[in-house]
């Protein structure tokens, strides 16, 4: 079928920047999660929602806190992701331009790189 139809991918698309690009990558996603029931991705959808404010856990950590967020992000918006790197007392921020909330398959050379020189100042 057509997956740009797709009442669960019309929330998957929404992770991407430009989600033509990345048609087979979607295609993807929702052939792994097809055994999903609706009752389970309610109760997903619900548990996102409802989850506690965790952000003072990353204001007392002893450690750098690694920010990698998307430009185009709109599950998280840029602006909020920006707010919360102002947090933590030591925050390591990478911005993929080109990206929206799904960096690891949008940028992955990027990503990874990013990960990895965060990675590499804990050690």
């Amino acid at each position: 079928g057509d997956w740009s139809s797709d009442v669960c991918s019309s929330d998957l698309l929404g992770l991407f920047h430009k989600p033509e690009q990345y048609a087979a990558n979607i295609q993807d996603i929702l052939k792994q999660n097809e055994g999903i029931t609706p009752e389970a991705l309610i109760q997903y959808q619900e548990a996102m929602m409802n989850r506690p404010d965790r952000s003072h856990v990353i204001q007392v950590l002893a450690v750098p806190v690694f920010f990698q967020i998307g430009r185009y992000d709109q599950a998280v918006p840029f602006e909020s992701s920006l707010r919360q790197c102002h947090l933590p007392a030591v925050s390591e921020i990478q911005i993929l331009r080109g990206c929206a909330h799904m960096g690891m398959i949008e940028a992955p050379d990027e990503s990874l790189q990013g990960v990895s020189n965060y990675l590499s100042h804990l050690c």
